[in-house]
């Protein structure tokens, strides 16, 4: 299993919001579901111009 932090570097569009100064709220959860399985979440917030492509 990759780290979900590795794998948001590895994207550059991920990387993009990870880095960007537009999104001033982030939040993350992870949870296991059944067998043991790790399912990670992550929510970048900002306003609405934060999400329009420069």
């Amino acid at each position: 299993m990759r780290a979900p932090s590795r794998a948001g570097w590895e994207s550059s569009g991920h990387r993009g919001t990870l880095l960007s100064h537009r999104f001033v709220e982030f939040g993350l959860a992870a949870a296991r579901g059944p067998g043991g399985k790790l399912y990670w979440a992550m929510i970048a917030g900002g306003s609405f111009q934060a999400w329009v492509a420069s």
